[in-house]
């Protein structure tokens, strides 16, 4: 079971470079990093080879995750923005990559696109990372019949591309998370964990309740036991790391 901590969880997330998170994540059991793009120093180009060599010596699973939509506006690939994350990703060293959907239309998205350059991706040496998408929290690429029709399409095609499925972004789109379980499980690969309430007129990410009837805990028994899982919330204190993960590793 590997579980995933992005840097995003750390209350100095900005106050260190991303890979100098790799140190305690080892040491409180993670088994990977998240790096994220949108972390890195605006207005600079990004540090990819000294976060690669800075992560190295801890031996962890590397998710490369881009804020980026697979799909724009008028239904296309995003094929300069896809071309980019790849190869950043092959920079870094990443085992896996994450970008939200988009604006997947099924009358018009052609992912027969798709399928050639992830192949020509492959066909060009080096290290192939796996590709998901994971539902965000926008009105476009966070429901549940864009995201369905996109993966029935992918998986007619027979596309390498797999899901990122984050339990808590469902609310934020206003989508049952167990209903998306039920329909999308079988292309998930890995989980972005958190828990959402409502706090007045708003919705607020929280950390895990560790109640054993959470729904969190419910919702991972609907999702392949084998899919990687990562806290997805501002730790209360960075040394609360340790029990979040084996909180985790408890729902195997």
């Amino acid at each position: 079971m590997n579980i995933v901590i992005p840097t995003s969880v750390f209350n100095r997330q900005r106050a260190v470079d991303q890979a100098g998170h790799a140190a305690a994540i080892a040491a409180s059991g993670g088994q990977g990093i998240e790096i994220r793009r949108e972390l890195f120093p605006s207005g600079e180009e990004l540090p990819l080879e000294a976060c690669r060599s800075a992560l190295e010596p801890y031996l962890l699973y590397c998710v490369y995750s881009a804020p980026i939509d697979l799909w724009q506006l008028n239904g296309e690939l995003n094929v300069s923005g896809l071309d980019m994350v790849l190869r950043e990703a092959r920079t870094i060293g990443a085992d896996m990559v994450k970008m939200p959907l988009g604006h997947f239309n099924a009358s018009c998205s052609d992912v027969s696109v798709l399928s050639r350059l992830l192949e020509s991706y492959r066909q060009d040496g080096g290290k192939a990372a796996a590709f998901t998408v994971e539902n965000d929290q926008t009105p476009y690429g966070g429901q549940l019949q864009p995201m369905s029709d996109f993966f029935k399409a992918v998986s007619e095609g027979v596309i390498p591309v797999r899901m990122t499925f984050d339990i808590g972004n469902w609310a934020y789109c206003g989508e049952n998370a167990f209903a998306a379980a039920e329909m999308l499980g079988e292309h998930v690969i890995y989980v972005h964990c958190k828990h959402v309430e409502r706090q007045g007129a708003e919705l607020k990410t929280l950390p895990l309740p560790l109640e054993p009837e959470a729904n969190w805990r419910k919702l991972l028994k609907l999702l392949p036991s084998d899919a990687m899982r990562a806290i997805e919330f501002l730790l209360p204190e960075d040394s609360m790391l340790p029990e979040f993960i084996a909180k985790l590793r408890e729902e195997a």
